[in-house]
């Protein structure tokens, strides 16, 4: 319900008001009546503003990605890293990547905008020639509706060869929440990704949605434990145990454990004893743009 001229005193108004209780019916007021004047319509404005900076940045291909080192254990040195997109706009300044993934992923913006992020990933392995250095892969994070797409593994493959890169030099990170939306499909497109001999890893393991039956079906090489996992076993001790359990049942399942949000030397030496393979964190590096990161490796 509307009430003119109070909740909309103009054409455009009342279209938009109309156009996000009809977007979000459900949240609003499930089998019942809203009304205008009591919805917030400032968040309205934040993701219309956001869609459009994203809209921008994709038209322009002014998306910045950047990348955070993972360090291996075992060989003592960077040997992949998390490629991790970051967007400004001149009137909104830096937008988290939690706020613009999340509205590129409603908006369905995240296809497209996922493939430009491949494509500059592609472009920095091939320019920067990383077979020269201990970087062996780049770690790219694949949404859902990307993995629902038909086509999504053949797609990926034209766009590594445009730029000469092997199989071994992507892997492909999804989320678990990307594995609940659609599991048959989602599962077809990660076997025909395995098909192609591109590692993938689970990301955000432990963090609350954690299946089991995942781990035991899924081809995945890698899985990487979530910060807030990490974090609270160096508050409490049940939560402690959980993670050297948890990691002790990966070791005994073959799999490769990315521990992410290491942050201090104390975590470091624990998560080494623990078991894990690889170190992600601000202990090591921040994501740093292309030349930082590459300054680094040479380093």
């Amino acid at each position: 319900i509307v009430d003119c001229p109070r909740d909309a005193d103009n054409p455009e108004k009342l279209i938009e008001i109309i156009d996000y209780t009809m977007e979000n019916a459900k949240s609003i007021c499930k089998g019942g009546i809203a009304y205008a004047a009591d919805i917030d319509f400032e968040k309205n404005h934040t993701f219309k503003d956001v869609e459009k900076a994203v809209k921008d940045a994709i038209a322009s291909g002014s998306i910045m990605v950047h990348y955070q080192p993972i360090y291996s254990v075992d060989k003592e040195c960077y040997i992949s890293a998390e490629a991790l997109a970051r967007l400004h706009d001149e009137k909104l300044g830096w937008i988290a990547p939690d706020v613009f993934i999340g509205i590129a992923e409603k908006s369905g913006l995240i296809i497209e905008l996922g493939e430009i992020i491949l494509h500059k990933v592609c472009r920095f392995i091939k320019e920067s020639d990383l077979k020269k250095t201990t970087i062996e892969y780049i770690e790219v994070n694949v949404s859902s509706l990307q993995l629902m797409q038909s086509g999504f593994a053949d797609r990926m493959m034209e766009i590594m060869k445009q730029y000469d890169v092997e199989a071994s030099q992507i892997n492909i990170e999804i989320t678990e929440t990307a594995m609940m939306t659609s599991y048959a499909v989602v599962s077809d497109n990660l076997i025909k990704i395995e098909d192609y001999n591109i590692p993938i890893s689970l990301d955000d393991y432990g963090s609350g949605y954690a299946n089991i039956n995942y781990l035991n079906s899924m081809p995945f090489k890698y899985i990487k434990l979530d910060r807030d996992m990490i974090w609270a076993a160096f508050k409490k001790q049940k939560a402690r145990i959980t993670l050297e359990y948890t990691i002790k049942m990966l070791n005994a399942l073959n799999l490769q454990i990315i521990a992410e949000g290491v942050e201090t030397e104390e975590m470091r030496d624990e998560l080494i004893r623990f078991g894990c393979h690889y170190l992600q964190g601000w202990f090591y590096s921040m994501a740093v743009p292309e030349e930082v990161f590459k300054a680094m490796i040479e380093d």
